[in-house]
């Protein structure tokens, strides 16, 4: 008996100590690395934090990106009050490490435990930090500050890949369907074929992706109805592709519809098993895909106004008495995320991070606008980069004049290896 006590004890703090290796604390310049940047993250921004934090690892003076994946209008509050605040939901507190072999598409990212009271370096949200978005934040304080960044675009998605025989036949949603099966709930709303709620699948209120959506259908993210668990009010963009892609072969595909970020949609995996819906805006004449064509990636639509369904990513930071981040790698993330001149070194160009995340960079956009799913104005960039755009998007090319200096460029300016109008 007292040989099986001592075994019992053993296995315990054996399991123990194994749970302590897990509970790694993120204040570790060795296990975890140097220079630690604390980011409170909407989910759809995980993927280009990944990307970027992997080419920040490599640098001559590394930067290590920590991030949880919260909802935009959480984040504010979690940098209002200041303490890095996990989302259990989603795994907890996550850190790019500095292995070489770490692939941001694909390589499992190991997690660190925060100390307690952790200030906020930097939060992200994917809509305008405001009342109407979100009317239970609190105030900004006055120390911190908003940098508005690239385009976000977002879907409607149904099962099926583009261009295959199985899920879906749906191609198209417009605002008033959208506006009813949402607002007042798939039963209610008679709109053939998604009058099912079981295969109708959104996010929590807190979330970007529900907000901007909602404010270009006139359904508050608050409003939408949706069952009221945790199957259809979805935590992560991730796990909403995967809810979609379930009924791609069993009999329930044309009733299914969800909401995503492009930047999930885009990416190989999704892109095979979904499809995103061509969205018809309230007194559109037309629908739209966000890019030129259910298979491109130029996001065309987006970009010069035809496909309303956009936000802008916020950057959201205490600031110090010079004007930046409080946190010097804070401040270096923004500016490499929003086209500010920034050395590297090993040099890369921060505007392909942006470009291969699936966001469109502010210097690629044509249109503009000032709230979410509000009215769209023409906008002319000081310093345009829409053909660097077409020619490194995804699948991408170009028609402008390739050029080292403006010499080829007549009245225009060469602006990363493109002649652009100005």
């Amino acid at each position: 008996m007292w040989r099986s006590v001592v075994a019992t004890l053993a296995l315990m703090s054996a399991l123990l100590a194994g749970g302590a290796a897990r509970a790694q604390t993120c204040e570790d310049d060795v296990a975890i690395g140097p220079n630690r940047v604390y980011v409170q993250a909407a989910d759809t921004q995980v993927p280009i934090l990944k990307a970027l934090g992997k080419k920040l690892r490599a640098q001559a003076t590394p930067t290590t990106i920590i991030y949880s994946p919260n909802g935009s209008c959480s984040n504010l509050s979690y940098v209002y009050s200041d303490v890095f605040t996990p989302n259990a939901t989603a795994g907890g507190t996550f850190y790019i490490p500095a292995d070489p072999a770490f692939d941001p598409k694909t390589s499992p990212v190991p997690t660190c435990q925060p100390v307690a009271g952790q200030q906020v370096d930097l939060g992200i949200s994917i809509v305008f930090p405001d009342a109407t978005n979100c009317p239970m934040t609190p105030v900004r304080p006055a120390g911190v500050a908003v940098t508005q960044g690239p385009v976000q675009a977002f879907v409607f998605a149904v099962p099926g890949g583009v261009g295959t025989a199985m899920g879906s036949t749906q191609q198209t949603i417009t605002a008033e369907e959208a506006y009813l099966v949402m607002g007042l709930g798939a039963m209610s709303a008679m709109v053939p074929p998604w009058g099912d709620p079981t295969f109708i699948f959104g996010r929590p209120a807190s979330k970007g992706t529900q907000i901007s959506i909602g404010a270009n259908i006139s359904v508050p993210a608050s409003k939408w109805k949706l069952l009221a668990d945790t199957m259809h009010q979805i935590d992560q963009s991730s796990a909403v592709a995967t809810a979609i892609a379930s009924h791609l072969s069993d009999g329930n595909a044309e009733k299914t519809l969800g909401i995503l970020g492009t930047e999930i949609y885009d990416q190989a995996a999704n892109r095979a098993n979904l499809h995103s819906l061509a969205f018809r805006a309230f007194q559109q004449l037309k629908s739209y895909w966000p890019d030129s064509s259910p298979n491109a990636f130029d996001k065309k639509n987006v970009r010069d106004g035809h496909y309303p369904l956009w936000s802008y990513v916020q950057y959201v930071a205490s600031m110090g008495s010079d004007g930046k981040a409080r946190k010097a790698g804070a401040q270096t993330i923004i500016d490499m995320l929003v086209g500010s001149q920034v050395a590297t070194s090993p040099a890369f160009e921060p505007l392909d991070v942006v470009i291969n995340a699936g966001l469109v960079p502010a210097c690629a956009m044509k249109v503009k606008r000032s709230a979410d799913g509000g009215p769209q104005s023409l906008v002319a960039n000081d310093q345009p980069c829409g053909c660097y755009f077409d020619a490194k998007a995804p699948m991408g090319a170009t028609s402008c004049t390739a050029c080292t200096d403006n010499s080829p460029c007549g009245s225009g300016m060469c602006r990363h290896g493109y002649c652009e109008a100005k």
